[in-house]
C-alpha cells in the first residue's frame, strides 16, 4: 500500500503500536550529494507493508518520528547504517531499540557481508529480485516493479529476524 496522506499513515501507526516488532527500510538517491536524498520509506508490521512517500507535500514526516523512536518496539533493518544515517539528518537522532540482520548473521554462521536477497533465499526460501536497487527513487509516478521492490524490500525483515533470533536461541540450548 502506498500512503500518501497522513490519515493513512496515522492509520498504519495505530495498528503498530500494537506489534512488538517492525521492518525498517529507505530508499534514497545518493549520487553527487554528500547527504542521502530520502525518497521512500518503508515499513512493515505483522498484517502489512507501506510505502510512504517523502516526496509528497501531504504527508507530515513527523508523525514517522513517533514509530520510530518508540522505544518498546523493535525495529528491523538489514544493512542499517545508510538508514540510520538518514533518520539522524531527518530528525536529529539516531532510533533506538535497532536490530540490522545482517549484523546477526555471523551468529548464526553466515557471512556479515550477506544482502537482504540472499539472507531471504537462504533462511526464509523467498526470492527477492533487487534489479531496481539502483534506480534513481525520485521519479515520480512509481511504476508497479518500483512499487513491488519497495514493498519486497521491508516484508520478510520482522520474519528474517524471528528466524534468526530462533537459531540463535537454539545455539545457546
Amino acid at each position: 500500500m502506498l500512503i500518501y496522506n497522513n490519515d493513512q499513515l496515522k492509520q498504519f501507526f495505530l495498528k503498530s503500536q500494537k506489534d512488538k516488532i517492525i521492518g525498517i527500510d529507505t530508499e534514497f538517491f545518493r549520487v553527487s550529494t554528500y547527504y542521502p536524498k530520502l525518497c521512500l520509506i518503508q515499513l512493515s508490521n505483522k498484517t502489512q507493508t507501506v510505502i510512504i512517500d517523502p516526496l509528497s507535500e501531504t504527508i507530515d514526516l513527523s508523525l514517522i518520528r513517533g514509530l520510530v523512536f518508540k522505544r518498546n518496539i523493535i525495529k528491523v533493518l538489514h544493512a542499517a547504517y545508510q538508514d540510520i544515517e538518514i533518520f539522524f539528518n531527518l530528525f536529529g537522532k539516531i532510533p533506538k531499540n535497532i536490530i540490522d540482520t545482517q549484523l546477526c548473521l555471523p551468529e548464526i554462521g553466515y557471512a556479515h557481508s550477506m544482502g537482504y536477497a540472499e539472507a531471504c533465499k537462504n533462511l526464509l526460501n523467498v526470492n527477492i529480485n533487487k534489479k531496481n536497487q539502483f534506480i534513481d527513487w525520485r521519479k515520480r509516478p512509481l511504476d508497479k516493479e518500483k512499487i513491488h521492490y519497495a514493498i519486497n524490500d521491508v516484508k520478510y525483515l520482522p520474519r528474517l529476524f524471528l528466524k534468526i533470533e530462533k537459531m540463535i536461541n537454539i545455539k545457546k540450548i
